[in-house]
């Protein structure tokens, strides 16, 4: 048998001075010379206590062993946490035995005016509906809710079945109830499967759920107010209404997309014309064409169609700017004009 004293135990408490019913991690671990190396030992009882097992963590990198328990004090005060002895298992027999030392924790009382159901520690919760988008009235859906805690047994989870109650909108039904008792995971939930039917057509209305808990960390009382996501529930004639009013706005804006992008082309098209007019050279210089296509970019501009060449410049000018380019071949144009 190897000697306890040759192995490197080590034991750890998460905190020494804790409140009633907080949370303490408690570890004992060591350093395995053998891959296939186990710890036990005996349950750990605790009296004025709540204790869980967590499963042994055996960490491949550095072959370290590690025994967990979650504790819960009940009673303020001082107190020894004494482990029964951890037994090093190797091929099937005990090759080692450590006594841990006892543990001193320091429990702090809870006020006077919190009930023994309150929550020490945060509880989160999320939800689903079954029904993914729109719900029917008077059509049975399940609305799942989970509570969870990191720190928080789920016998101190908040009684939310006491908040759920049939509104004038809202039937609910007797609800299912499952416990997570996954030992893998040093969490605790808890899942409800709660029947629902809406009986309008509307926004469903799903009651507001309040609780609250104890904050170790500052010694506050916090608040909870969790409102559940609110689909819509419509009928099917209902329904089909919103379709057909989706499709008109969809057919509207796509008309009104479209309106917009051929006016743009079109103004795009006459500034274009205007250009290509008044960039020809003296052979090709035609006056009548470039008058044409000012009034054209003026139309397709909503400008007056009656114009000097000056008034069309400030226009031009107004929509997009000065442009010395742009007047030079205007006063070209008007000396071509007039010279004739």
């Amino acid at each position: 048998m190897v000697a306890a004293v040759d192995l490197a135990w080590d034991i750890h408490l998460s905190d020494t001075q804790v409140w009633q019913r907080e949370q303490i991690i408690l570890d004992v671990s060591v350093k395995a010379n053998d891959p296939f190396a186990l710890l036990k030992t005996d349950k750990l009882v605790i009296p004025g206590m709540q204790v869980r097992a967590l499963p042994l963590i055996n960490d491949e990198k550095t072959h370290l062993l590690t025994l967990r328990w979650q504790i819960y004090p009940h009673n303020s005060g001082k107190h020894h946490i004494q482990l029964p002895p951890v037994r090093y298992y190797l091929y099937g027999g005990t090759k080692a035995k450590w006594q841990p030392p006892p543990q001193i924790i320091d429990v702090q009382a809870l006020p006077p005016y919190m009930p023994p159901t309150l929550p020490v520690g945060k509880v989160e919760i999320t939800s689903t509906l079954e029904s993914k988008g729109i719900l029917k009235p008077d059509s049975l859906v399940y609305w799942h809710v989970a509570l969870q805690s990191k720190t928080v047994p789920s016998g101190q989870f908040p009684p939310i079945l006491k908040q759920l109650q049939s509104s004038q909108g809202l039937d609910v039904l007797p609800a299912k109830v499952i416990v997570n008792s996954d030992q893998g995971n040093t969490g605790f939930q808890l899942d409800y499967l709660i029947p629902i039917k809406a009986k309008s057509s509307g926004r469903l209305d799903l009651p507001e759920l309040q609780w609250q808990w104890f904050n170790p960390e500052n010694a506050h009382l916090e608040k909870v107010n969790y409102q559940a996501p609110r689909p819509w529930v419509l009928a099917l004639w209902e329904k089909i209404l919103l379709v057909l009013g989706v499709l008109l706005a969809s057919v509207l804006a796509l008309f009104f997309i479209f309106k917009k992008a051929f006016k743009h082309l079109k103004r795009w098209k006459s500034k274009r014309k205007v250009w290509t007019a008044l960039q020809k050279n003296a052979d090709d210089y035609d006056v009548l064409a470039i008058q044409k296509s000012l009034k054209e970019c003026a139309r397709a501009h909503q400008w007056p169609v009656t114009f000097s060449v000056r008034q069309w410049l400030s226009f031009w000018q107004k929509d997009y700017g000065e442009n010395l380019r742009l007047q030079h071949f205007l006063t070209v144009y008007e000396e071509r004009k007039f010279s004739r």
